[in-house]
């Protein structure tokens, strides 16, 4: 005798709720991994400039927002410094989801023509110089609603690689 085969709808599995299901695994990965961040200022420095010489000699033994006032606390200058951060949901080295903080740090003169910036996740825990982002962008000034893709960000090291190029999507916000 053959054994009775069961079709998904007699093994009480319905094709909508498969479809429910893939949908909304698509929907959000798609929002995790595609959102627009959105760069908020966290504050606005006069007379300041960047460590970049600490920068380029990157070590955050212990990440997060511990680092925003240490590594990247702007120090006296004859520039303006903005701190910009963008605070997102993401994939952990351990596959769980949990909120990250991206860091925005851009050194300007008085009219905000962008002299230097620079990008990185405050949460990052590999080799902190491969999340370094350096902007590369010439003559161009900061603006409210700027995106983020016009700092033409690149990796400060580690150029032979292949990704250097920042490819997130956001705005930068003065509110």
């Amino acid at each position: 005798m053959a054994t009775p085969v069961l079709y998904p709808k007699q093994a009480g599995f319905t094709m909508h709720k498969y479809w429910f299901a893939l949908v909304a695994l698509f929907l959000f990965s798609l929002n995790s991994f595609c959102q627009t961040k959105k760069y908020v200022l966290y504050d606005k420095m006069d007379s300041a400039d960047i460590k970049s010489h600490i920068l380029q000699r990157l070590d955050t033994t212990f990440p997060g927002k511990g680092v925003l006032n240490g590594i990247f606390k702007p120090t006296k200058g004859k520039y303006t410094v903005y701190r910009f951060v963008a605070k997102y949901v993401g994939s952990s080295f351990t596959g769980k989801l949990e909120e990250f903080n991206d860091l925005l740090i851009v050194k300007t003169d008085r009219n905000r023509k962008i002299i230097d910036a620079f990008q990185y996740t405050l949460e990052w825990t590999d080799n902190p110089d491969i999340d370094l982002y350096r902007s590369k962008c010439r003559g161009i000034y900061l603006t409210d609603k700027m995106n983020i893709s016009e700092f033409k960000f690149k990796r400060a090291k580690y150029e032979e690689s292949n990704d250097r190029q920042l490819l997130d999507s956001g705005v930068v916000e003065f509110k």
